[in-house]
Parts: C-alpha cells; sequence; structure tokens
C-alpha cells in the first residue's frame, strides 16, 4: 500500500518514546484510519480501520476518548 498523504495527532505524551497517535492515510488503493501505541519507541497497532482515509479539501473534527485501555475515536 502507498501512501499519499499522512497526518496524524499525538496524546497522552509523556517523552519521545512513549505515546499515542491517531492517523489518518490516503492511498492508492483508499486509506486507512489507526491508533497506534508507542512504548519506550516500539510501536504496536491498537485500532485499524481500512475505510478510504479521509477526503482532501474537506475538514474533520476528531474526538478521541481514553478511558484506561479503550478508544473511541
Amino acid at each position: 500500500m502507498r501512501s499519499e498523504a499522512r497526518a496524524g495527532i499525538s496524546f497522552r505524551v509523556k517523552d519521545d518514546f512513549n505515546y499515542y497517535v491517531f492517523e489518518v492515510e490516503k492511498t492508492s488503493e483508499g486509506g486507512r484510519r489507526r491508533v497506534r501505541r508507542f512504548l519506550n519507541g516500539v510501536s504496536k497497532t491498537l485500532i485499524e480501520e481500512f475505510n478510504g482515509g479521509y477526503l482532501l479539501e474537506k475538514w474533520y473534527r476528531i474526538r478521541i476518548v481514553a478511558i484506561k485501555d479503550k478508544f473511541i475515536v
């Protein structure tokens, strides 16, 4: 899957190696949205949806609810 454009929002940032990130990606095959966790610099994908990513030139409102280890985006 070749990425054409990607954007992300970091949250629960402790330092450069420990944080969470919400990413949206536009690819030639469609796109995806995902939440990844970085723990001591190692990435783990927690949620991933292949749903088209996003549309260019459109504004989005993103709400992330994080309760312990459960996420709603």
